[in-house]
């Protein structure tokens, strides 16, 4: 029975011939049927919400008041015993059970928005609109859409229900231009859901990941945009809107740095290290902790410290968002017509080591990837000089 079938229901504060019950987190009440039975239930207490609310979980004991006096006696023996069990579980600590159950209905959309807002807050407490939180933002959308925009718990969140979403996601059209949704933008939503379902799990509100028992989508790879030297050239002659923009790609093209960890860049973590000026960094995707030798050509781009302390920033930049606005109009104003972003500097990085003969075990290590697996699966087809080699072999025929 659902609590709003309880709330409607009359309640006493215990059924007549119980004995008084002393402030307990396990109430007996009673609830009249249309037969004029009575049935027996406990009302468990299980603490107060975030939002001062009480929370409660009901048991039903299929326990019933008929009327007969020694009946009834004997049936409110059985319900006080079960009672009894209940409060002595709780006391110990041992009523996960009862836990689970009422965390299993809990509104899955109220908890996915709560990930949701955390997703628009970053590290440094600044509100972020664009990137993962618009994702979050978007899933939401359509898992509204999916269901109707009714009340889904964690315990209707099943497998089936789950590969209803995937195929609900494969007939749907982009909110912004309308046109089929793209794979990798499905395969987006679906790892949102999973994640937010992960996070669940992480609370104990359910067991198991559903998401993780379906047939999902394959992402589809797509081009690495990258720039080349006459590109780079073109760009490194062109005034920026914002020169420290301008500063930081450059710096990032020179060393395969992600926006991120260009951000987080301070004044001492430029270091003297076997003979070598390096980045002391911990890659902020990765955690991973790197020296990094700074060549020549990207210390060209490193702003004058001046009188900066080591703590301050070395570029002062906004939101990869806002920066990617003024990476684009000045890509335009130098003539490059790709669509580039921050990351297109890290592409170029990797590239134009491959293009100078660099193996990919070098610039994995430059790039802070866990293995050079990584760096193959992304890189690997950019290797042109091998094969050109190869193909010439023909010209010998």
């Amino acid at each position: 029975m659902s609590n709003k079938k309880l709330n409607n229901a009359k309640h006493r504060g215990r059924p007549k011939g119980v004995k008084n019950q002393t402030k307990s987190p396990v109430y007996l009440r009673e609830k009249t049927l249309q037969s004029g039975n009575k049935s027996l239930y406990l009302d468990i207490f299980l603490g107060q919400g975030t939002g001062g609310n009480l929370i409660h979980e009901y048991e039903f004991l299929k326990l019933y008041l008929t009327g007969n006096k020694h009946a009834d006696k004997e049936t409110l023996r059985q319900a006080e015993t079960i009672r009894a069990a209940r409060i002595i579980e709780i006391n110990n600590g041992n009523h996960n059970a009862l836990q689970s159950k009422q965390a299993a209905n809990a509104d899955f959309l109220t908890f996915a928005e709560l990930q949701a807002d955390k997703k628009r807050t970053n590290k440094r407490g600044e509100i972020n609109e664009r990137g993962t939180s618009l994702t979050y933002k978007s899933f939401i959308c359509h898992f509204k859409q999916y269901t109707g925009n009714r009340r889904v718990t964690f315990k209707q969140i099943d497998k089936r229900f789950c590969q209803g979403f995937i195929t609900y996601l494969q007939k749907q059209t982009s909110t912004r231009d309308h046109t089929p949704l793209k794979i990798n933008t499905q395969i987006d939503y679906i790892k949102v859901f999973e994640t937010i379902l992960n996070a669940a799990i992480k609370q104990e509100i359910i067991t198991i990941n559903p998401m993780a028992l379906c047939e999902k989508p394959q992402r589809q790879s797509h081009d690495i945009i990258f720039l080349s030297v006459q590109e780079l050239k073109k760009l490194e002659n062109t005034e920026c809107q914002k020169p420290g923009v301008k500063a930081a790609f450059l710096f990032a093209c020179y060393t395969g740095l992600r926006f991120s960890d260009i951000r987080g860049l301070t004044w001492e973590k430029i270091v003297e290290f076997a003979g070598e000026t390096c980045l002391h960094i911990r890659q902020q995707k990765t955690n991973t902790l790197q020296y990094l030798p700074i060549g020549d050509k990207a210390k060209q781009f490193l702003p004058a410290r001046r009188d900066a302390a080591g703590t301050d920033a070395i570029f002062n930049l906004s939101t990869n968002c806002y920066t990617n606005i003024f990476l684009k109009s000045w890509a335009r104003e130098s003539g490059v017509t790709k669509q580039i972003s921050f990351h297109t500097a890290r592409h170029t990085a990797a590239t134009l080591l491959l293009a100078l003969g660099e193996n990919i075990k070098t610039i994995s290590g430059i790039l802070g990837h866990s293995n050079s697996a990584i760096t193959e699966k992304h890189y690997a087809a950019l290797q042109i000089a091998p094969l050109a080699q190869a193909m010439k072999k023909f010209n010998n025929i």
